[in-house]
C-alpha cells in the first residue's frame, strides 16, 4: 500500500505518541495496526522522523521511571486485615511489586544504558614519567615435564 507523505507522518506521529505513554514499539505498531517494516521505512527515510521516534522512546524511559517509583511508594495491599482484625503481611504482593520494580529497572538500564544502566569505571592513570607497568607471572610446563616457575612477561 502506498502512503501519502501525510498519511506517514499521521501514522509516526500516532506510534510516537504511544510510545511516549509507555508502551513498547511492538504494543504502538499493533494498536493501530501498522507492520514494523512499514514503520521502519518510514523512519528511515526521513531525518526528522528518525528523530521524532528517537524522542518518543526516550520519553517512553521517563514514564518507566516514574513507574518505578510509583510502584516503590505503593504500599497499597501490602497487608491484608482478617475477619478478626489481625493485620498479615501480604508477602505475595509485595514480591510482586519487587518483581515489576526490578524488570522495570533491567529494561530501563537497556533502553537508556547511558543514563539508567550500571556503570562501572575502570582508571588507569600513568604517563611517561611515571607509566604504569604490568608484569605477568606464569608457570610453564615444558615438554618433558620441567616446570618453569615465576616465568616473567614484561
Amino acid at each position: 500500500m502506498a502512503y501519502s507523505e501525510d498519511d506517514k507522518k499521521k501514522l509516526v506521529d500516532s506510534v510516537c505518541e504511544l510510545i511516549e505513554s509507555g508502551l513498547s514499539l511492538r504494543k504502538s505498531l499493533k494498536a493501530i495496526k501498522l507492520q514494523s517494516t512499514t514503520f521502519y521505512s518510514f523512519i528511515d527515510s526521513d531525518e526528522e522522523k528518525r528523530q521524532q521516534y528517537a524522542r518518543a522512546c526516550e520519553e517512553r524511559a521517563e514514564v518507566i521511571a516514574d513507574e518505578i517509583i510509583e510502584i516503590s511508594d505503593n504500599s497499597q495491599n501490602d497487608t491484608i486485615t482478617t475477619d478478626d482484625e489481625e493485620i498479615i503481611v501480604n508477602h505475595e504482593n509485595i514480591q510482586r511489586s519487587k518483581l515489576r520494580v526490578d524488570s522495570r529497572k533491567w529494561l530501563l538500564g537497556k533502553l537508556a544504558p547511558k543514563k539508567y544502566g550500571d556503570s562501572t569505571k575502570l582508571v588507569h592513570e600513568g604517563n611517561s614519567e611515571n607509566p604504569i607497568n604490568i608484569n605477568s607471572v606464569h608457570t610453564i610446563t615444558l615438554p618433558d615435564g620441567t616446570k618453569l616457575d615465576n616465568f616473567s612477561i614484561e
